[in-house]
């Protein structure tokens, strides 16, 4: 008998797919619903297709649950795309920068510096560019200087000087603009503050222009003076003239231009000096002024600065004191405008 023609469930014949003896169909497809009293058989397969059941009830589930993720996921894939490039552009942005640094200032890396470099601490030489010499021999000439401007070839000679702390505590310049030397040195017994109380080799060449600051006496001191080489004229002003504190003074209107000495400085205080820049040859379409302040002391009767050159057009004035401009004894020259030009 074909095995065909039998029974699978209990061996019976076949008429057409139908097992008269148990009932079975065999012709149907799907016999997970047929039953014989329950047998084990039946069971595994109702199990089998109600695991079937299950799983197909899942795949459909984890396929829609992949639909609805499959959005997000493109969102994602998304941003990190957008990421991705953010990052591939600062790298490039850094990398050009860094090339860029590179090639200004023309970095080597096979570049070795040949040998050792020693940095030395090299004092200000102020004859640096000096061709003049000055003469080895002259007089012996000595002065004491206070606060003031003076002029060589008028108010001393020219010579090599060492200057000696007298008294008090300030500073002296030398302006040479002819032979390019200048100087700034201050003076004070305090080692505090690092002042000198004597100073050599001060080579003072015709035309120079000295001054010492207020609350200083200095002695000037040289061997080789060219006093043969001095010359000055008596001051042609004769008329003092009292100032007011607060009050603006301006040479030629207010008083006569020249040089003079100021005096009876009533209280401790600044004394304000301004000119057109026009005279240090700065022209200019409106004209501005330069200005100059000076710190005196109270002098009481005597002279607080001297030499002070007031060309016209130049004002003065002072808010703390009162004080008097002197007629300066003796001067270089008529040509007060000359005293602030640089030619």
């Amino acid at each position: 008998m074909s095995e065909k023609n039998c029974c699978y469930l209990c061996g019976g014949k076949l008429n057409q797919g139908y097992c008269p003896a148990c009932g079975l169909d065999t012709n149907r497809k799907n016999r997970i619903h047929y039953r014989l009293n329950e047998s084990n058989a039946s069971r595994r397969l109702d199990a089998g297709d109600d695991r079937s059941l299950e799983r197909q009830k899942k795949r459909k589930e984890r396929q829609h649950q992949h639909k609805h993720y499959t959005g997000t996921s493109a969102k994602t894939t998304v941003n990190r795309n957008v990421g991705m490039l953010i990052c591939v552009v600062c790298v490039f942005v850094m990398v050009f920068m860094f090339l860029g640094i590179v090639f200004a200032f023309n970095i080597d890396s096979s570049y070795e510096p040949e040998g050792t470099y020693e940095y030395e601490d090299t004092e200000y030489d102020a004859y640096e560019y000096v061709t003049k010499e000055l003469s080895e021999t002259g007089e012996t000439f000595q002065t004491h200087l206070t606060a003031g401007e003076y002029v060589v070839g008028t108010h001393l000679p020219e010579g090599n000087y060492t200057v000696y702390l007298i008294e008090g505590y300030g500073s002296m310049n030398v302006d040479d603009y002819e032979n390019s030397v200048y100087l700034c040195e201050w003076f004070d017994e305090d080692e505090e503050y690092d002042g000198l109380t004597e100073m050599d080799d001060v080579r003072l060449f015709q035309g120079a222009k000295v001054s010492v600051d207020t609350g200083v006496i200095l002695l000037f001191e040289t061997e080789n003076g060219q006093t043969e080489q001095m010359s000055f004229i008596q001051n042609p002003l004769t008329d003092s003239v009292k100032m007011k504190k607060g009050m603006v003074y301006e040479s030629g209107v207010d008083f006569e231009p020249g040089i003079y000495d100021v005096s009876d400085f009533s209280e401790d205080g600044a004394l304000y000096h301004t000119f057109p820049n026009s005279f240090y040859g700065v022209y200019e379409e409106e004209e501005e002024y330069y200005e100059r302040i000076f710190y005196l002391n109270h002098s009481g009767g005597d002279v607080a600065f001297q030499n002070l050159v007031l060309p016209e057009g130049t004002t003065i004035w002072s808010d703390e004191a009162d004080y008097v401009l002197m007629p300066s004894p003796k001067i270089g020259t008529t040509d007060y405008d000359a005293y602030y030009e640089y030619d």
